[in-house]
């Protein structure tokens, strides 16, 4: 969906597009969706400036709610997982080819969704509020993405309504009044660049090759090598996508940084299984710590397809979603950082 379109800029959209606000010279664009997956229908609604009088925010408890149900899902599936490979002897491949089919993904999804929920913030109504009616944006359902919107429309209402005080239009004078009260805009406007998306983009190109050279060479040092950039590289996502959230950036980096996110759980999640399979296999690697690097260090010689076929998945797209990332933030140059 374009983010631009003619005289209109997209200040947000619902999930798959289906309704969306857009803002135009002189008013804000309602196009309001029904459907599933794909709009069925839309309608078109045009709220002009002057006429607003008020844009009301009332945040809700949905955040935590949500974050409970998810909490219970990854603990759900996440000690079937465990138990299931708990009973997996040595030489049986049938319970870690379940894990990996059905408890580990699900249990993955709800770690995502669990994170995702805390970082987006706390949940909201928005409605705006005109002489004749009133209208909620069903689109804005985050607190910081509610501020967000408000901030970029806030000094067009106010200047809107200024004009009409000056032109002495008493019969609008209290609807100027109403909109004066918005807040200022946010001078920063227009889209900006997470600080920590470069260097996280930059690590996670180094650490999806050395994934790469890690499943066809033996070494402990890129073993050692990946597992810092991985530790490093989940506090720098989410970083990066908590100033996503609060700033407007661009779709392309916003996706790159939840992707990676995603490929970084992925990683520790299959991780844990490919290490609890290699101690079933042979226990003296649970003796020290660092026995569980050099059983990474082999994953190309002692690990099964299904496992090399899985981390090689997962380093592609790591790999691919840093090139992504970094060539946004390198076309963007001059774009603020936040």
């Amino acid at each position: 969906m374009k983010k631009q379109f003619g005289e209109y800029q997209r200040l947000a959209r619902g999930a798959f597009g289906c309704s969306s606000l857009w803002q135009g010279g002189d008013h804000l664009l309602y196009v309001r969706g029904s459907g599933f997956l794909i709009p069925f229908s839309e309608e078109y609604l045009r709220f002009r400036y002057r006429d607003i009088q008020a844009l009301v925010i009332v945040g809700t408890s949905g955040r935590w709610v949500s974050a409970i149900l998810y909490a219970i899902g990854l603990l759900l599936f996440g000690a079937l997982s465990v138990l299931i490979l708990s009973l997996m002897k040595a030489g049986e491949f049938a319970p870690l080819v379940v894990t990996l089919l059905f408890p580990f993904p699900l249990a993955m999804l709800f770690l995502l969704l669990f994170v995702r929920t805390l970082i987006l913030g706390q949940r909201c109504i928005v409605e705006v509020q005109t002489s004749l009616k009133k209208e909620r944006f069903r689109m804005l359902t985050r607190l910081p993405l509610a501020r967000r919107v408000t901030e970029a429309t806030d000094e067009l209402i106010r200047q809107a309504q200024q004009a009409l005080l000056e032109e002495g239009s008493d019969e609008l004078q209290g609807s100027a009044r109403a909109g004066a009260g918005i807040r200022e805009l946010n001078q920063s406007g227009g889209l900006s660049i997470p600080m920590a998306a470069a260097p996280g983009f930059a690590a996670s190109l180094i650490m999806g090759g050395l994934m790469l050279v890690q499943l066809h060479v033996e070494s402990v040092m890129i073993a050692w090598t990946t597992q810092l950039l991985g530790l490093l590289l989940v506090p720098l996502m989410l970083f990066a996508i908590a100033a996503s959230v609060r700033r407007l950036t661009a779709d392309g980096i916003r996706f790159a940084l939840w992707g990676l996110l995603a490929s970084l759980m992925a990683v520790g999640g299959g991780g844990f299984i490919f290490l609890v399979n290699a101690a079933i296999v042979d226990p003296a690697i649970t003796v020290s710590p660092f026995s569980y690097i050099e059983a990474f260090a082999k994953v190309n010689s002692d690990s099964s397809l299904g496992f090399y076929l899985y981390f090689l998945v997962v380093a592609l797209f790591i790999l691919t979603l840093g090139a992504v990332g970094l060539l946004n933030v390198i076309l963007r140059k001059g774009v603020n950082k936040v």
